[in-house]
């Protein structure tokens, strides 16, 4: 940070060059890592059964460079790189009580449902579900299918994926605003 601060009172480049390069190399290195990771969960779990590799890793990248734009939201609006790593931590854990994967969203309290919609890890686990159990007659508990137990019959897949991609720009945008407005420190 003290070294973007600088340069960039400097002149050196602007606020959205800055960002659009660092993310373009996370958003690189996302895709090898996705692949790598996919390449064999996929298979050794047996998921080739029933879903599609590459919906499958599609899913998987949208929900990593998502927490990646997280991340550099966090870094860039806090005042100490420790505390954005204390931060995003529990923000992610938090999102797993309310992403339907811990408590199926049709047991979550009435007071909280609102929280899963602004939850991106929501949708990156509706979307893993819809990939995998659409059109299966997979029975789990009490005679119910897999999507009916989790609250989840009747999603889109392609729109779950956008919205999981929204988010990833909203938390860019975000990062953007936080680098350009939020000072931390003098020069």
């Amino acid at each position: 940070r003290p070294v973007f601060s600088r340069e960039r009172a400097d002149g050196l480049y602007r606020t959205p060059t800055y960002l659009a390069y660092n993310l373009i190399q996370e958003f690189g290195f996302a895709i090898v890592g996705a692949l790598a990771f996919v390449s064999i969960v996929f298979w050794s779990i047996g998921f080739s059964d029933r879903g599609n590799f590459g919906v499958f890793l599609l899913i998987y990248y949208l929900s990593f460079i998502m927490s990646i734009s997280a991340a550099y939201l966090a870094a860039a609006a806090m005042p100490a790189l420790e505390l954005a790593n204390a931060l995003v931590p529990l923000y992610m854990a938090f999102n797993l009580f309310f992403a339907g994967f811990l408590l199926p969203l049709p047991q979550i309290p009435q007071g909280w449902y609102w929280y899963t919609f602004i939850n991106p890890l929501r949708f990156a686990f509706t979307s893993w579900l819809v990939e995998q159990y659409e059109g299966t007659d997979f029975v789990v508990i009490d005679g119910q299918t897999v999507l009916e137990y989790y609250g989840v019959e009747g999603e889109t897949l392609a729109l779950l994926m956008v919205y999981l991609a929204l988010f990833t720009v909203v938390f860019v945008c975000l990062a953007l605003a936080a680098l350009t407005f939020i000072r931390h420190g003098s020069r």
